[in-house]
C-alpha cells in the first residue's frame, strides 16, 4: 500500500528519558475530520492502527475489540534518525504515552463509537498505578468545503495538557516553536509536590496554610508508594474548592495599594508586548 506523506501529520517521538524504548508503550484515537459536523469531526471514535514504519489508519471498534491490539510499543516501530515517526491520518484526537505497561481502555459501542481516556482518579480504572500522559491534536491536511459551511483551512494542531492532572514531562515543537516541560519527572513532581521557593518568588498572601486539607489529596501514588501524577484541584475528589480564596483576597488588595502594579509578558502568534494593570478603578 502506498501512503502519500501529505496526507499524513508526522509526528515524531523521542525518548528523552534514561527508560527503554521498550518500556514505552503509544496508544492513539480519535475521530476522522468530516466538515459536516460542527466540530469538524466524525461523531464515532476509532483507534489508529499503525504499521511498524508508523503510518496511522483509522479503525472503528467493536464491543469485541480490545485496546490492547493498539497499543505498541516503541521499539515495536522503526526508529529513523533517533525517532518513532507516527503518521496520522485526517482527524482528530488524542496520543497517549504509558511506562511500563500499555494503556487498557474502555468502549461504548452502543449508540456513537466512543473510546473512554482512563479514569486518573478512580481506583478501580486498570491505568490507575501506570505512569502515563497526553497529547492533543487536529489535522485538516486540505481546505474543505461544505454546502452548509465556510470554507475550513487546512489546519495542523498539537499541544500538551496538564489541565487534567500532570503524569509526564512532554514537549511538542510545531514550525519551529516548542512548549511543554522539559525538566524530568522526578523533578516536576518534586516542584508539584514539595514545593520549589528557590526556583519560584513568593507571592503576596500565598501561604501553606492556603493549602491545609486540600494539598495532600492532589498526587495519585503507586503500590511501590511513587506518585505516578498529580491531579488538577478541579478534578480532586473532594478538594476544598475555596483552598485558594484567601491567596486570591490578598494579592487584589496588594496589587490595590498606590505603586504595586503587575506586569504581565504575552508572546503568542497574535500579541506580543507587556501588560500592566492594578485593580485600581480607572477615572
Amino acid at each position: 500500500m502506498q501512503h502519500k506523506a501529505g496526507d499524513y501529520f508526522n509526528v515524531q517521538i523521542q525518548n528523552n528519558s534514561t527508560l527503554d524504548d521498550s518500556q514505552v508503550y503509544v496508544t492513539a484515537f480519535g475521530s476522522a475530520f468530516d466538515p459536516t459536523q460542527p466540530t469538524h469531526l466524525a461523531v464515532d471514535q476509532s483507534f489508529i492502527s499503525l504499521t511498524a514504519e508508523g503510518y496511522g489508519t483509522l479503525v472503528t471498534p467493536t464491543s469485541s475489540t480490545s485496546s490492547l491490539t493498539y497499543s505498541y510499543p516503541l521499539n515495536g516501530l522503526t526508529k529513523t534518525g533517533g525517532v518513532y515517526n507516527l503518521y496520522l491520518p485526517p482527524s482528530g484526537g488524542r496520543v497517549y504515552l504509558s511506562i511500563g505497561a500499555p494503556l487498557c481502555l474502555s468502549i461504548q459501542t452502543t449508540g456513537n463509537v466512543a473510546i473512554n481516556d482512563p479514569n486518573f482518579i478512580l481506583p478501580q480504572d486498570p491505568n490507575y498505578q501506570v505512569i502515563y500522559d497526553k497529547i492533543e491534536y487536529f489535522w485538516n491536511p486540505l481546505t474543505s468545503t461544505d454546502s452548509d459551511s465556510p470554507p475550513i483551512p487546512a489546519t495542523a494542531v498539537i499541544d500538551t495538557t496538564a489541565v487534567d492532572f500532570f503524569g509526564l514531562p512532554l514537549t511538542v515543537s510545531l514550525n519551529g516553536q516548542t512548549k511543554g516541560i522539559k525538566k524530568s519527572l522526578s523533578d516536576v513532581q518534586n516542584i508539584l509536590l514539595n514545593g520549589n521557593s528557590s526556583s519560584n518568588p513568593t507571592q503576596p498572601g500565598l501561604t501553606d496554610s492556603s493549602f491545609t486539607g486540600s494539598w495532600e489529596m492532589l498526587p495519585v501514588y503507586g503500590s511501590n508508594g511513587t506518585a505516578v501524577r498529580v491531579v488538577s484541584p478541579n478534578k480532586a475528589p473532594s478538594f476544598r474548592g475555596s483552598y485558594l480564596h484567601d491567596y486570591i483576597t490578598d494579592v487584589w488588595i496588594h496589587y490595590g495599594k498606590p505603586g504595586n502594579t503587575l506586569t504581565i509578558a504575552v508572546q503568542t502568534s497574535e500579541v506580543s508586548g507587556n501588560f500592566t494593570g492594578s485593580n485600581r478603578s480607572v477615572i
